[in-house]
This record gives structure tokens, C-alpha cells and sequence, in this order.
């Protein structure tokens, strides 16, 4: 990576940040279940997987560890209730789930689905979803879009403004390649060791970002971008 002298910068208005970031910090790859490789319990696993699951994708299965990352309905749609209660009382003008869903659909596509039909369900008086209303939503609503991590991270510098509240099915905000201005932070999660349900306090990772994305599986993108101040 080098910089290129004459090209410009999207970096230049960070004051048009505005975002909020709800993440779920106490399953998925928090949980920590894992297993080194070349231990009895590593290979039980991978044995397990590729024997009775029929797995055949574990390219080096004598050399590799194994995770496992739990993500459940309940954790997800509660970390998405908040940032959706947290859009309507402060007035946000979105709300985008973040997930890699192209990839992993049963996990991070779940969340994605889960969050859409949670604002169906209990929010529709205030919320209403992309496919709802092809992405304009009517008087008095508040929008409800979902984006793919690797294009999120993307549009919160090319297109700061796009979004403003958004729940993340993990923590790209930690893990983006991508750097960005510096920013306000909240965390919302269930009780747990490393849990916390805090305003927005100075943070200097890197955003959780979004794009824009039908659903797991389909690579266009179709949404925006939130965070609050970071």
C-alpha cells in the first residue's frame, strides 16, 4: 500500500461523522471457543467435522485451530432493539446492520434477518426497511438498511453522512484495515463480563462500517453508513 501523489483524499470533513455503533460482545468470536492445533481436542473437532458434519473445506486440517462462534437470536436482536430504541428517542435518521453475511449465512446473514424482522415486528409505528420503501422512507419514519462490513468500512469515508445508528454483528470497528477520522463510540450489549450499555465515550479504533447489500449471498451493495462522532 503507498500513497499516490495527486490523488485525493475522501478524508476531509470528519465533522460529517455522526454514528452510533451497537455491537454484541458476548458470544460470536468473544466466546472464545477455540482449540489449538496439533491438540487432541483440535483434532476431535476437525475429525468431528469433516467424519460426521461432512465438512471438506478445512484446507489443512492437521495444522489448523478451530473456533467456534455462537450467534444467537436472542444476544443479536437485543443488541438491534437498542439501536433501534436509541434511533427513535434520539431522532437518527437510519439504522444499518452491519454483517458479513455474503459469507457466513447462517451466522451473520441470521443477524442481518433477525434485526429486519425485529423492526417489522416491534418497531413498524417508526421503522420502516429498504425493501419497504426502496430506501426513501415516507414522513416520520426512520430507515432500516443492512451493509456488508468490507463496504461499510469503505462508505464511512466516502460517504460519511449516509448513515447514523447501527448495530454490527461483530466488531469491525476494531478489526477495520481501513483508517478513519477520530470518533465517538457506544457499546451495547447483554450483561457479561466484558459488557457495557454506555453513551458515546472517545474511541480511537477504527469504525464499524456499512454498504449496501440485498441479502447473504448477493454481492451488490445497497446501504449506508453510521457512526457518531469517532
Amino acid at each position: 500500500m503507498k500513497y499516490f501523489k495527486g490523488v485525493p483524499s475522501p478524508v476531509k470533513h470528519p465533522e460529517k461523522i455522526d454514528m452510533v455503533i451497537f455491537r454484541e460482545n458476548t458470544e460470536d468470536i468473544y466466546a472464545g471457543i477455540e482449540w489449538e492445533q496439533g491438540t487432541p481436542e483440535a483434532k476431535k473437532v476437525v475429525e468431528f467435522l469433516q467424519k460426521e458434519m461432512k465438512v471438506n473445506k478445512i484446507r489443512f486440517p492437521q495444522s489448523s485451530s478451530i473456533g467456534i462462534k455462537p450467534v444467537s437470536k436472542e444476544a443479536r436482536s437485543g443488541s438491534s432493539a437498542a439501536s433501534m430504541r436509541y434511533a427513535i428517542e434520539n431522532g437518527r435518521r437510519n439504522v444499518t446492520l452491519v454483517h458479513k453475511g455474503n459469507i457466513q449465512k447462517y451466522t451473520e446473514g441470521m443477524f442481518m434477518k433477525w434485526g429486519y424482522a425485529l423492526a417489522k415486528r416491534e418497531f413498524s409505528d417508526k421503522l420502516v426497511s429498504w425493501d419497504d420503501c426502496g430506501g426513501k422512507p415516507p414522513a416520520g419514519k426512520i430507515l432500516v438498511k443492512d451493509a456488508i462490513t468490507d463496504a461499510f468500512l469503505q462508505q464511512i469515508l466516502t460517504r460519511p453522512t449516509s448513515s447514523t445508528s447501527f448495530p454490527a454483528a461483530t466488531s469491525p470497528a476494531i478489526s477495520s484495515p481501513t483508517p478513519s477520522p477520530p470518533r465517538w463510540e457506544a457499546s451495547a450489549s447483554r450483561p457479561g463480563p466484558t459488557s457495557t450499555t454506555t453513551p458515546a465515550t472517545p474511541s480511537s479504533r477504527r469504525p464499524t462500517a456499512p454498504p449496501q447489500v440485498r441479502g447473504p449471498g448477493q454481492g451488490q451493495s445497497r446501504l449506508g453508513h453510521p457512526l457518531r462522532r469517532r
